[in-house]
């Protein structure tokens, strides 16, 4: 019987450690994604520009040549 207890217990601490490195890797992933979101949200902002001077490009070019 008291090794029942013992291993009962065992299987608990080993449940509770599990369950906190589950915390931690969600945690990890989490702040992954946020930096990951970040990069493409900069990203998108340098293409945005891009679009910006390519289409004022293309307007100055219009301009130049169908005139």
């Amino acid at each position: 019987m008291e090794r029942i207890v013992r291993v009962e217990e065992e299987l608990k601490a080993l449940r509770e450690i599990e369950a906190h490195r589950f915390e931690v890797s969600e945690k990890r992933f989490e702040a992954l994604l946020g930096e990951m979101n970040a990069r493409f949200e900069l990203i998108d902002k340098r293409f945005e520009s891009m679009d910006k001077k390519f289409e004022a490009l293309q307007r100055e070019i219009d301009v130049r040549y169908n005139d």
